[in-house]
């Protein structure tokens, strides 16, 4: 019987491990650098998170100090009696003092702020104008006092720029190749002012920058025109809801705006510098190594520890399938090897020992079945040949008893002959096969005795090739049927007919040869024709056609293990018939299975 195989192919544990790990490694890297992206985007947003926290703390701090620094303008200002003195004295001392007095003021305004450089005063009322400007001693030249006097005096006596005056925003001014941020308020006929240089601004900004990155600073206009910057890249200002983002993949850009004045400031911080001081990838890489370390370590010890353990099994039991009988060999013998039950690994173990243990089991079992099947063999055919003889012994009595009684004594001595000839045949040994030959002649000595028996009643005719002569089968076989045929299929009154056929025939393949016996007689009824299409052997046949055909279906069997055909039925022209498929036996004698 063919075994039937898997339709979407067979998967050995070696490809599947390789598989599975393969998906695994695949799985743990694409994990691994998911986690590592996750956690780049988060060291790269927490560390954008504190500079732009820094930046906006800075901003916030230079407001309120601007703020602060209007306040205390207005404050000292606002209803000065010093300031209505310069603008209204005409006396030279008083004006002077006035004039001594505010400078001193203001100048106490600058040193107490961190993000003003100078605060000015302008009085054009008076014969004289009056201008005071006090620095923080911060650098400013004094050229540059004057060149910035200069500009504020044309801006005030320019009434064009009345909305620079009415800006309440910290404005840029651009002096000479420098650019300011002004404050200019009117107080009484008087002005007032502070500013502060974008240098300035710039060089206290510098202090937000990483000492250990390549980050970058601007400073710009609200608009994102740069005023200052240490790097060579542009000014990309976002909107004010969103203070940092990325610049591709290599920076974080972080914004922040003044709330009063008109400038901007942007912080380039490359995200390389940022995970490096996190140590994120050696993380990673060392992460990579510890997980392709343990793959190749799980595989080594599964190819040590399962595989090889579970392919010796596999190829011990590709060597028991080997030295198992093959079936229709003509051998029974089971194999001695056993498994090997040594293995390191005790699921093996203990499937060797349990297959071990099934081998001896069944190794004794066999033996025991074979040696009752052999007893029982030998009982049954003795008792059928028994069988047989016996009931052709009876049938030869009742015939000699009948001839006797019509004194026929030459028909008594013709039937005397045949019964000794067929007595001699019968006393040989049963148990060997004999030539088809010389059961023919025992099946034509038995028919005279049916012809003795049945004068002009009884014919028998037989078509054998005589290449078939020297062929074997079991003794009696073709004489059973003969007999059965004579004792429950004859018509009594009309002359009946016995026909025997054997001819060379293959059935799949194996050689054989085919009998056919046909006669005129009653033929097989409906119930008899349905028990052989059943069960031939165990049908009971006694009430219609006796014991003899049950015996010799079950003589066929045993002889050749099943292996033998018979059919049975009724020829359209009416008789029984019945036609026998034996296969060659490979020996001349002795009785043996195909």
């Amino acid at each position: 019987m063919r075994q039937k195989t898997a339709k979407n192919g067979i998967y050995s544990i070696r490809k599947i491990l390789l598989f599975l790990a393969v998906i695994l490694l695949i799985v743990v890297v694409a994990g691994i650098s998911y986690i590592h992206n996750r956690q780049q985007s988060a060291l790269v947003t927490q560390a954008a998170e504190a500079q732009q926290s820094s930046l906006a703390s800075f901003l916030r701090r230079m407001d309120e100090g601007l703020a602060k620094a209007e306040d205390q303008m207005y404050s000292v200002l606002y209803n000065h009696e010093d300031l209505m003195t310069l603008n209204h004295s005409a006396d030279e001392i008083s004006r002077y003092l006035a004039k001594e007095s505010i400078a001193d003021e203001i100048s106490q305004i600058v040193q107490l702020s961190d993000f003003v450089e100078c605060a000015w005063f302008y009085s054009p009322a008076g014969d004289e104008p009056e201008f005071l400007a006090r620095n923080n001693y911060t650098g400013v030249s004094l050229s540059e006092l004057l060149a910035i006097q200069e500009t504020i005096l044309d801006l005030l006596e320019d009434s064009s720029d009345n909305q620079f005056l009415q800006n309440d925003r910290w404005s840029l001014l651009s002096v000479g190749d420098q650019d300011y941020l002004f404050w200019v308020t009117p107080v009484s006929d008087s002005y007032c002012g502070l500013w502060v240089s974008t240098h300035y601004l710039f060089s206290m900004l510098l202090d937000l920058l990483p000492s250990d990155t390549d980050g970058q600073l601007l400073l710009c206009t609200s608009d994102g025109e740069s005023l200052f910057q240490n790097g060579d890249l542009d000014p990309a200002l976002l909107p004010a809801e969103s203070p940092f983002a990325l610049l591709g993949d290599d920076y974080i850009n972080i914004c922040g705006y003044s709330e009063h004045a008109d400038i901007a400031a942007e912080i380039i911080l490359p995200c390389r510098q940022i995970l490096e001081d996190w140590h994120v990838e050696f993380d990673y890489t060392l992460a990579c190594a510890l997980l392709l370390l343990f793959v190749i370590l799980a595989v080594f010890l599964f190819q040590s520890l399962i595989y090889r353990p579970l392919m010796k099994l596999l190829h011990q039991l590709d060597t028991l399938k080997l030295s198992s009988p093959i079936p229709g060999s003509g051998t029974d013998d089971l194999p001695s090897i056993r498994l090997d039950t040594d293995s390191r690994l005790k699921e093996t173990a203990m499937i060797s020992v349990s297959i071990n243990n099934l081998l001896d089991k069944i190794q004794l079992l066999h033996a025991q079945v074979y040696e009752a099947e052999l007893n029982q063999r030998s009982i049954q055919c003795q008792y059928l040949q028994i069988r047989l003889k016996n009931h052709f012994y009876l049938n030869c009595l009742s015939i000699i008893h009948a001839m006797a009684r019509l004194n026929h004594t030459d028909l008594i001595q013709e039937l005397s002959m045949c019964l000794v000839k067929y007595l001699r045949f019968v006393q040989e040994d049963t148990d060997k096969l004999v030539r088809i030959e010389k059961e023919l002649e025992h099946v034509k000595n038995y028919a005279r005795i049916q012809e003795l028996r049945f004068p002009g009643l009884f014919e028998y005719q037989e078509q054998v090739s005589a290449e078939l002569y020297d062929a074997h089968i079991p003794p009696l076989m073709l004489q059973t049927f003969i007999e059965n045929s004579v004792e429950h299929g004859m018509k009594r009154g009309q002359k009946n007919w016995i026909h025997i056929q054997a001819f060379y025939q293959e059935q799949a393949s194996v050689p054989g040869i085919a009998f056919s016996i046909q006669d005129n007689g009653k033929g097989f009824s409906e119930e008899d024709l349905e028990g052989f299409a059943k069960d031939p052997e165990t049908f009971d046949l006694s009430k219609s056609h006796g014991i003899g055909i049950r015996n010799i279906i079950s003589r066929l069997k045993l002889l050749y293990n099943g292996k033998a055909s018979i059919r049975f039925s009724n020829a359209p022209e009416g008789g029984a018939k019945i036609e026998i498929w034996i296969p060659f036996l490979d020996m001349e004698g002795d009785m043996e299975h195909v």
